[in-house]
Order: structure tokens, then sequence, then C-alpha cells
């Protein structure tokens, strides 16, 4: 069980939880992992009595990350409502949009802290309130009142995906919740303290600096939610250099857990739709299109993509961040990645971190 308060702010603070942290005179940004963040645990209907009812099946997706092929085994959430309905749920824009939310907060100074469970295992813990949630929302354009805001927390702690790497092993590589820990102190009361566990590939990346980046509030600026995947797969994987980016439709659909249309030409229609919200966010100049084509019928879309000079600009803050996490932690632990959590004086881990940032500026 969480404890009630923060213990780390009685102790050293944990290095990696500074590094995570994004200091509030610097470009509103959010940390993003790689895998979870682009693993397809959202399920995108247009309708809403294909996302809830009193029965739905456990949702099959194979998905292509880094050039590897994984299979994700996604279980829809069972919550209760207020007048006592029982109904299983899954997580959609609604639960991706929170939780894109909560990683901002975890980025402020002491929101995370570190807790050891009985069998010596670390759990990266944050505490928050509803009302937090929905003042946010708010800021950024995305209203829901205190009942959905809940809600879609016991989505996300009650839904378990299954990730596991094709061809390797049976056993999956993960198997839980967004958050397989939660207790809300007054379930009633928006602005009750809530306490929460970060999935383990959430933790094993604050662990070992394995985050990245990027601009949260063109991250929550884009309305389509398959436009949204896109903007956090150029950020994760691509790089300010980059000039040659080309993108296949069928791809994007399968990766990003687009529910494929009836007609071949609706899905292509869709992903374009996508392409184009880029542009008006002004992370893509541009994109050209290669159609093809199989007889008269069109079966994939080539995309090549020209990024804007503001992502480039983006690409290149987050790969000095990266930098500058690694080179400090590698000052301090011998290694840009440990295995382990470290405590570290507060005076020294900002020296280090003034003295890196200078380094990389004279570079």
């Amino acid at each position: 069980m969480a404890r009630h308060t923060n213990p780390g702010l009685a102790l050293q603070p944990v290095a990696q939880f500074s590094l995570f942290e994004i200091e509030r005179d610097q470009d509103p940004c959010t940390n993003q992992v790689e895998l979870y963040d682009l693993a397809p645990r959202c399920v995108f209907y247009t309708s809403e009595k294909e996302r809830v009812g009193p029965y739905l099946k456990t949702v099959e997706r194979n998905f292509t990350h880094a050039g590897k092929a994984y299979k994700l085994v996604l279980y829809p959430a069972r919550v209760r409502r207020a007048d006592g309905t029982e109904l299983d749920v899954y997580p959609s824009e609604r639960e991706q949009i929170v939780e894109e939310v909560l990683r901002r907060l975890a980025s402020e100074a002491n929101r995370i802290w570190l807790e050891e469970d009985e069998r010596q295992r670390d759990r990266v813990m944050m505490s928050f309130t509803v009302n937090e949630i929905r003042t946010e929302l708010k800021r950024v354009g995305h209203s829901l009142n205190g009942d959905q805001v809940r809600e879609a927390l016991e989505v996300l702690h009650r839904s378990v995906i299954e990730i596991r790497q094709c061809g390797v092993g049976k056993d999956p590589l993960l198997s839980s919740s967004a958050f397989p820990v939660m207790m809300i102190s007054d379930a009633r009361n928006s602005g009750a303290k809530t306490y929460l566990q970060f999935n383990p590939l959430v933790a094993q990346a604050i662990r070992s600096l394995e985050w990245r980046r990027a601009s949260y509030e063109t991250l929550m600026r884009i309305s389509d939610p398959v436009a949204r995947w896109l903007y956090k797969r150029l950020a994760l994987r691509m790089r300010a250099t980059d000039t040659e980016i080309s993108m296949r439709a069928t791809a994007i659909a399968q990766d990003s857990g687009l529910v494929n249309r009836s007609r071949t030409r609706d899905t292509l229609k869709r992903i374009t739709e996508a392409m184009e919200s880029l542009v008006d966010a002004n992370v893509l100049d541009g994109y050209a299109c290669s159609v093809e084509k199989e007889g008269r019928r069109q079966v994939d879309i080539i995309y090549d993509l020209r990024l804007s000079s503001s992502m480039r600009d983006e690409l290149q803050r987050a790969d000095r961040a990266a930098v500058e996490a690694k080179r400090t932690m590698k000052r301090i632990a011998g290694t840009e990645q440990p295995d382990r959590f470290l405590r570290v004086d507060g005076d020294r881990l900002q020296k280090i971190r003034q003295d890196e940032r200078t380094a990389l500026n004279a570079s």
C-alpha cells in the first residue's frame, strides 16, 4: 500500500527523479517512453456503444516497434457507475489524455517518490487530486467533469495490457495496467489526494534514463488520436538531422491501434487526415504521397514527411536534454544507465547538472 506522504522529501533526492523533472522556465515539455507510449494500448472507436458495454472481448493486436514484432493483448476494465451499473470499458482517447496530464504532473519537482514493497522491489509513486487533473485539462482544451476523470483513472488502473516480443519466449515482456496500484482517500471528493504507482515499463525508463522529451503543448493541441500517435512516433524515434522520413499508411494504422474501416480506401483517407492534422499543428511543413494500387484499387500510401523547423528545433532540444541527463548520471554513478535508483546529495547534483549544461552550451 502506498504511503500517504512523500518520503523522498526527508531523504536525499533520487538522482533519476531529479533528472526526470522539467524546470518551470523550460518550454512546456513532457517525458515519453518509447515502447510503452507507442504501443497501441487504446481503442479509438467512433461509437461509445463499441467502447463501453456489459461485456467486451479481449483485444489482440500485432505491431512493430524499432524493427521488432510485438503482440499486445488488451483486457477491458470493469467499472461500476454511480447508478450501480457494471460495465466493461476499453481505454480510449479520454484515458490517453488523462494519462498524458498525469505524466506532465509527474515531471514537477518532488511529485514522484520511491517506495519499496514487501518483496524489496522499488515502486515509483506519485500523488495528485482529481481537481488538479480537471484544471489542467481545462487549460489545454479538454474538459471533463469529476466523475469522468475518476472513471478514466479506474479504467487506467483496471485495464490490463500484455506485451510480448514475437518469437522471444512465451512469457510477456509486460503484464500490467497503466497504474498497478491506486488509492483515492475520498472517492467523492475531487480535492482528496489520490496515490498511484507507475507502470513497470515507465518506472524502468525513469531509472535507466530511457525517456525522451516532447512538446506537451503540441501533444495536447492535436485533437486527432492517430495524429497524436504520429507526433509521438516522430518525437521519440526521429532526430533533428534525419532528412528522409517515410511511413506507410498500413503500418501507421496497425501500429497506432486504428480500428480499420471496412473499406481500405477509408482507412487510407483516415491516415491522410492525420497527416493534415500534423501540418496544421506545425509538426510537418508538408508531405508527399505515393499511392500503391492493385489494379484500380488503392492498397497503401507511402508518405515522405518534411519536418517543420520548429519540430527540428524540438528534436534538437530533446537530444541535448538526453545527453545532459546521461552525462550527469555517468558522473554520479559511473554509468549512463544504472540498474537501480540512486540517491545523491542535492547540492552536488545541482552542481554537476550546471557543469554539464555549461559544457553543452559551449560545445
